[in-house]
């Protein structure tokens, strides 16, 4: 049995997301897994294995596809709505 059906099982093990992960529509995210800062997970990917910071993944199971930009900046840039 693969080890991504054997952490299937174990139902009400915590995930650990960081901060600024993305994550696509439809995407699942299985039991016992840790999400590193940055991360990326495409569209419909089943997340079994934990994925390190700054990593792109896709797939089922959820594979690398790529790696994302180490000296990422966000800025808050808006406007008010009203007023």
């Amino acid at each position: 049995m693969p080890l991504w059906l054997k952490r299937l099982a174990s139902r009400g093990a915590p995930v650990r997301i960081a901060d600024r992960v993305l994550s696509g529509g439809r995407g699942v995210i299985l039991p016992d897994v840790r999400i590193g800062k940055g991360v990326l997970v495409a569209a419909g990917a089943v997340v079994a294995y934990d994925v390190p910071s700054q990593t792109i993944v896709g797939g089922v199971p959820a594979r690398p596809i790529g790696e994302r930009r180490r000296d990422l900046s966000y800025t808050l840039n808006y406007r008010k709505l009203l007023g």
